[in-house]
């Protein structure tokens, strides 16, 4: 009996090389789809961040007379403390703390310190368990960097990338006799230094006015760079200008060296550019920034959250900032 040959017949080289030229273009197909499905939750989970800090802002107000907090507060301008004492430095962060679900920070945050004189506050530790160093999850864009923290200076803390909106003006320290601010072309907004606004002075309504923003950290966390500082009072760390567009690419005028104060400046990064000197005096800004494709995410003061393109008209952008410009224009 004839056994039959069959002939086994592999793969040729130029078949081979067209199998993984095929796969190539299918994972180059993919990868962006998997990216721009990536970013897309995040940037969803950093709406719903800027939800949870709207909603808290409103239900502060709620509770303190229809007012938001203090921007930020530091002992110029004759502004007191509950006690009645000078006011210490501090932000709107911990003030907000019980209505965003930290209620165990906010109990252990001491006003009459502030945060820059917060007990073991002088040790550069990032392990201490201070309510300034302790990360929430929600301070930061998962887009962005998660976790950043300063450690510049001894007096180490965590970063963020929530911020708020203090209007189109440069950031200064105020004598309260002296506002508004420097800007002529002042129109108000939600949040000041040493001063509170209630919900009933935005004439502009609440559903055309910003709160909160986005703003990028810094890259490094020893970098002496006011990028996404949170809890400082000066800065402007804790907020956001509209003197120039979302993402623009005018550099910020804020602190944002490499290292030290005083040291070479971060100039290397295409997404925060900054000039790292005032204007004149104490006269800072930032920008709005995020490292969502196109734009930022912004809390508005009736709780709703939008995202605004970074091509749009710095007129309309500067309107959805005031809170009594009377604009005709909205976001």
């Amino acid at each position: 009996m004839q056994r039959s040959i069959v002939n086994r017949r592999g793969f040729t080289l130029v078949e081979l090389l067209v199998v993984i030229a095929i796969i190539g273009i299918l994972i180059g197909l993919l990868l962006p789809a998997v990216q721009a499905a990536r970013e897309a939750a995040r940037r969803m989970q950093c709406t719903n961040n800027l939800k949870q800090y709207g909603l808290g802002m409103c239900n502060y107000a709620d509770v303190n007379n229809s007012r938001l907090p203090y921007g930020m507060t530091h002992p110029t301008g004759g502004w007191k403390n509950f006690d009645g004492n000078p006011g210490k430095r501090s932000s709107w962060v911990p003030r907000i703390w019980p209505f965003i679900e930290q209620n165990a920070l906010y109990a252990e945050y001491d006003f009459k310190v502030g945060f820059f004189e917060e007990p073991n506050c002088a040790y550069n530790d990032p392990n201490a368990k201070r309510p300034v160093n302790t990360p929430v999850e929600f301070y930061y864009c998962p887009s962005d960097r998660p976790g950043a923290t300063w450690r510049a200076d001894p007096y180490s803390q965590v970063r963020g990338n929530y911020v708020v909106n203090m209007g189109n003006d440069w950031f200064w320290n105020p004598n309260v006799a002296s506002m508004p601010y420097k800007n002529p072309g002042w129109k108000g907004a939600p949040f000041y230094l040493n001063l509170t606004v209630g919900l009933a002075e935005m004439t502009d309504g609440t559903s055309n006015t910003m709160l909160l923003s986005e703003v990028i950290c810094a890259a490094s966390d020893s970098a002496f760079d006011f990028h996404g500082q949170l809890f400082n009072d000066e800065g402007p760390g804790a907020a956001f200008m509209t003197v120039t567009g979302p993402n623009s690419s005018t550099p910020d005028s804020c602190y944002c060296y490499q290292g030290a104060s005083g040291s070479a400046l971060n100039t290397d990064d295409p997404f925060i550019p900054c000039t790292g000197t005032p204007l004149s005096g104490d006269e800072r800004y930032q920008a709005a920034r995020s490292k969502h494709s196109g734009g930022v995410n912004v809390s508005m003061a009736d709780g709703s959250v939008r995202f605004v393109s970074e091509t749009v008209d710095l007129e309309i952008w500067r309107a959805a900032g005031s809170t009594k410009g009377g604009e005709t224009k909205s976001l």
